[in-house]
């Protein structure tokens, strides 16, 4: 009697798999399904985007023009030579005190907890985007200034 209920119950096991691989199956096509239809609509999106935006992206004025109120007419100059500015300066700035904290941290500051505490946050830094970081000094600058921003520069909507 024993043999016999042993043998049900693994008939029974056997069953629950064989059900459970079929679902997983059914779920892994479902998924994939999903997945095509994804890739579908995200090469259509692109096809669309670059199909609306290479005439204008392709003209001569595009990279040398500066913005304009008719954004056919408008350029990108401004912000090109503003981004290689920033990214300059950061150079400056920030390799020196890059270069100098590890160092100091590595070769001459003593280990404690002050140190490993310092060191934890370094590795966070490194595993956030910095568009987390942009957001929230965003949100603490808008909130310390009460809301001030550089309205001033704007003239009916356009930047002086």
């Amino acid at each position: 009697m024993v043999k016999s209920s042993v043998k049900s119950d693994t008939v029974e096991f056997i069953d629950h798999l064989e059900r459970r691989e079929a679902i997983g199956k059914f779920c892994e096509y479902l998924f994939l399904f999903g997945l095509l239809i994804g890739l579908f609509v995200l090469a259509l999106l692109v096809l669309n985007i670059a199909h609306d935006g290479l005439g204008r992206l392709l003209t001569p004025g595009f990279l040398t023009e500066t913005p304009s109120r008719f954004p056919e007419r408008g350029g990108i100059r401004p912000a090109i030579i503003g981004s290689f500015y920033l990214g300059i300066i950061v150079l400056l700035v920030a390799v020196p005190i890059g270069v100098g904290s590890a160092l100091y941290l590595e070769e001459y500051a003593p280990k404690t907890w002050w140190t490993a505490l310092i060191e934890v946050n370094i590795g966070n830094l490194a595993g956030v985007p910095s568009i987390v970081y942009g957001l929230l000094g965003l949100a603490v600058f808008n909130y310390t200034l009460h809301g001030y921003n550089l309205h001033f520069l704007l003239k009916d909507n356009n930047i002086v």
